[in-house]
Order: C-alpha cells, then structure tokens, then sequence
C-alpha cells in the first residue's frame, strides 16, 4: 500500500502536451510557478498532522515574485521541489494588479504582449479568452503568441502558458474545480492508494466530454470560480465528495481524520452535502473519522480494528504518560512507531519510559511499526494478545483456586468506545 502526504507518493500528473496541440515549453523563469511556504509535514506515520500555510508566487518577465500576492501568516521556510500541484496547496488567490516591473514602452504604456501573459500567469496559468475581455488588438497579440508558443490553446477557449499543472488546465477547460484526492492533496491532506485520474467538479448544465481521463462530478450547489482564484473546491464539499466515490474507506478517511483534526470542517458540514448515489456508504465511513486522529497510520489501524469488531479508543490521555494513540478493551495500548519521527535517541528513549509508566499503571502496551500498519498486522494481532490475557487470568483463577498462587491485581481501564 502506498500513503501519500503533501508531496509523498505519485502525484498529480505535470505540464500536458496532448491538450491543445501546441508544443509545451520547459519551466523555467518568465511562466508561472506555485511554490510553496511551509515545512513538509514529518515522516507521515508521525503523530501529528501539522497545520500548513501556503504562498503563491507567479514568474513574469523573467522575474519570479513580483505580482502582489496577499499575505500570509505564519509563513515557514520551504523544503522540497516546486512547481507541481501535490506539493503546493495554495489558499489565496493571485492580487488582480499588474506588477510595475514589466517592460513599457517609451509612452509609460504596458507593452501588450507581457500585459496578456501576465494576465494569463495570474490566473494561475490558464484562463478562458472571454474571461480577458480582450479587445481586437489584444486577440490579435494572442493570436500571435499562440503561434509563437508562448501560449498554448485549449479546448473551450482556454489558453495557457506552457507548463501549466493539468489539473489546473482541466478545471479551466470545464469551468469548474478540482475536488476528490485532487483537492485533498490541495489542502495538504494525506491519502493513500494508486494514483487515480483527475476529477473535476462542474456546475449543472456545464458538463463536457473528458479531456484526457478525467473524472467529471456534476455539483448543482457550486459557484463557479473566479478566473483569478485556485480553482479547487471548498473543504467539506470536496471530502463529501471523496467519500462517495473512491472505491476504498482509508483514503478518504486519511483525508477526513486530517481535516477535522485540524478543524477545517466538521463531520455535520460533510454529512449535509451527502446525497445521491454513494452517499449511504460515505455516510458509514463519515462515522468513523475521528478528531483525535492524529496521522494515517492511527487511521489504518482505527479501520482494521473496526473490521475485526474489537472495542477501542483513540486519543487517550493517560495521567502521567500523556496521549496515546490508541487503547482496546481499555487495558492495552498500541503505540504506532512511524520511523522518522520516533528514530531519534531521544524519541526511543522517551517512547521506553513512557512503555514503563504505562505498565505501573496497569496497561499493556502494544508498539507497530508503519510498516507493520500497511501489512495489516494490527487487525491479525491484537484480537491474539487480547486472548492471550484472557488465557493467563484464567491460569491464575485456577491456580489460585488450587491455593498454589494469588491472583493478580486487576487492570486499570480507561474508558473505550465502541465502534459499530
């Protein structure tokens, strides 16, 4: 199984030459680049799922940076490569304004040629010409530029610089937004599974045939986005959707635990946009999302103990060890160990004293690795050790009946709950 988290696993595909025809020119300086502003979330089997902020730049005239973006808190240093729609999650839109550092002719004006690219370039790329209100000499210069492939035309009267993400491209082609695994990923969520094509969410009577592959969801309830904003669709509206249609629960689950975790929708929003085909099955995995998860391994092994019907708890908080992932028939804990976040000395180190806390106050405890989640051990082990206590109380019953030994002290339980 492959889990994917910001910039983790295969992604949304890059640049397109079969879309429009035209020759599809190499990144670089002077087209648009998404680049992110925030750390990369830690190794994804980690204990937490940390809140993302993101920032947009755009390339014109060779310089990267100098459209007016909205600002933006609590920015971070980036880390990783740029320039691809997985490791860019961007929330705010491009500032309508032009830069003052594009070239003018010797009268003050905008030259025309960079005032249509840069216009293009601030709707993240690609843009429908009737979006442009471009006038007779503009669709001229247009006309021109296509020609010199500076743009690129596309279905529907789209053009776009070469380079522009697909998935970007799509949702202008059909008037819509991204959603589903797209817009998780957008958001920052983690997911898992193979890659899956592009789906795209369209307003009633604005449906076209696919493009290249992707997947079309016709969402009655949505405005249609502005040329200048990220076209991807809002939160709860995107995971509702995700539930729905994915063929599995883990991935739209990852994406839900992240989302309510951070507090970005609530599970009420996401059952009020569940209707149509699908949604009595999206409405049983809705059930179990959980806040307190906390990574997509707690969701895996939450799903694989669901399945084989052990009671349990997650995000229990144990006085004098602090939260633990997960606690079944209130005695036992399981611990999950992704490597990078518990490789270090002092991790291992705290993870052993907290094992012994745990065990003086009665508890079992229960480590898996990652890759001990991903293989399903979770669901093939615990219901074992569950009865391999309940096999040693009864030794000690029946020893102590027999006046040989005493029986142990009972063991503390934490509250469960119980999952249907």
């Amino acid at each position: 199984m492959e889990i994917s988290a910001h910039v983790r696993g295969a992604g949304v595909a890059g640049s397109d030459n079969e879309l429009g025809g035209g020759r599809v020119g190499s990144k670089g300086a002077g087209q648009g680049v998404l680049a992110r502003a925030g750390p990369q979330q830690q190794d994804l089997h980690g204990p937490s799922l940390a809140r993302q902020t993101w920032v947009t730049t755009v390339g014109v005239a060779g310089v990267l940076g100098c459209v007016p973006v909205s600002r933006f808190p609590d920015q971070h240093p980036s880390k990783g490569p740029t320039g691809d729609l997985r490791n860019v999650p961007v929330r705010r839109a491009y500032s309508t304004s032009l830069p003052s550092c594009l070239p003018r002719s010797d009268d003050g004006s905008m030259d025309s040629r960079d005032d249509i690219l840069a216009r293009v370039r601030g709707c993240y790329g690609a843009v429908r010409m009737r979006d442009l209100r471009l006038d007779r000499t503009e669709r001229r210069q247009v006309a021109r530029l296509v020609e010199a492939n500076d743009l690129l035309s596309h279905p529907h009267g789209v053009i776009a610089v070469p380079g522009t993400e697909k998935a970007i491209l799509l949702a202008r082609i059909h008037g819509g937004v991204v959603t589903c695994r797209t817009a998780a990923r957008y958001y920052g969520y983690p997911t898992t599974g193979p890659e899956q094509p592009i789906h795209i969410a369209v307003p009633d009577k604005r449906r076209f045939a696919p493009v290249r592959r992707e997947v079309l969801h016709v969402e009655r309830a949505l405005t249609p986005p502005s040329p200048t904003s990220f076209p991807v669709a809002p939160v709860d509206l995107a995971l509702a959707r995700f539930l729905r249609c994915h063929p599995s629960a883990e991935a739209p689950l990852m994406a839900c635990d992240a989302a309510l975790h951070e507090e970005d929708t609530t599970s009420s929003a996401i059952k009020a946009l569940l209707h149509g085909p699908g949604s009595a099955r999206a409405r049983e995995r809705l059930s179990l999302a959980s806040p307190r998860s906390r990574s997509p391994l707690e969701t895996l092994a939450r799903l694989q103990l669901c399945r084989v019907g052990v009671a349990f708890e997650d995000g229990v908080v144990v006085p004098g060890v602090g939260e633990v992932d997960i606690v079944v028939e209130g005695w036992l804990v399981l611990e999950l160990d992704g490597y990078a976040y518990h490789a270090s000395e002092y991790r291992f180190g705290l993870d052993r004293r907290r094992d012994r806390e745990l065990v003086r106050r009665g508890f079992g405890v229960a480590r898996f690795t990652g890759k001990d989640v991903r293989q399903g051990k979770v669901a093939q082990e615990v219901p074992g050790l569950l009865l391999s206590r309940q096999r040693h109380q009864d030794e000690v019953s029946k020893a102590a009946t027999n006046g040989s030994a005493a029986p142990r002290a009972g063991h503390q339980k934490a509250p469960i709950t119980r999952f249907s």
